[in-house]
């Protein structure tokens, strides 16, 4: 499970450490890939192996999940710790994210976590706590639906 918000430098060569409570859960590796928004989005081999069925299985139309196989496989990189805990972001993610010397890893639950530049991390958590109620409130309505 990957909760919580870690600040880490990125030294020149691209090398950043991840939380040692994350890394249980990355010992086959962590494979990484551009996400939705200006971040890296970061998880475990297994559970990228599943989105990969999931994909595989999907009902979308041919032309869309190329597409979308594309996206994901075709920028994903898996990769591995070095004796530090640490590892080496490419450069064209980093690009993507904006990432400098300050990066910012927060957990996304049970299967996933990010990688954002500070700056970039800074706004988007202003915008998610400011949007905080109104999305608690959607999903509190879209659970009592599904009671009825």
């Amino acid at each position: 499970m990957f909760f919580g918000e870690f600040a880490y430098k990125v030294d020149d060569k691209g090398r950043m450490p991840l939380p040692p409570v994350f890394r249980q859960y990355l010992k086959e590796g962590v494979v990484i890939r551009p996400g939705a928004e200006k971040c890296i989005v970061a998880k475990s081999l297994e559970q990228f192996q599943r989105e990969a069925e999931s994909i595989q299985s999907s009902r979308f139309s041919p032309a869309a999940k190329r597409r979308l196989e594309r996206a994901i496989f075709g920028t994903a990189v898996v990769l591995s710790f070095d004796t530090q805990g640490r590892i080496n972001l490419p450069t064209n993610l980093k690009s993507h994210a904006g990432i400098g010397s300050d990066s910012v890893v927060v957990g996304r639950g049970l299967s996933e976590f990010e990688i954002w530049s500070k700056k970039d991390w800074e706004e988007e958590n202003a915008k998610a706590v400011k949007e905080l109620a109104a999305i608690l409130e959607e999903l509190n309505n879209s659970q009592l639906g599904q009671e009825n």
